[in-house]
């Protein structure tokens, strides 16, 4: 089961609740996620021209 939320923080970004949408240029962004339970996450992540990216996190289990 999918907690019902978590926060992320794209670069410099304020963070936001899940589920989100930021609208970003090109280029490689640092992503953080905070977990319900506290756990916090890092990935980087690439947006090339012309595309639309989806990042998901699995929070439980680990």
């Amino acid at each position: 089961m999918q907690p019902p939320w978590a926060w992320v923080q794209v670069g410099t970004h304020t963070p936001r609740e899940t589920p989100v949408i930021f609208k970003l240029y090109e280029g490689d962004y640092e992503l953080l996620f905070e977990c319900p339970e506290g756990t916090r996450k890092k990935q980087t992540a690439r947006i090339a021209p012309g595309t639309k990216s989806t990042v998901m996190v699995r929070c439980e289990g680990e």
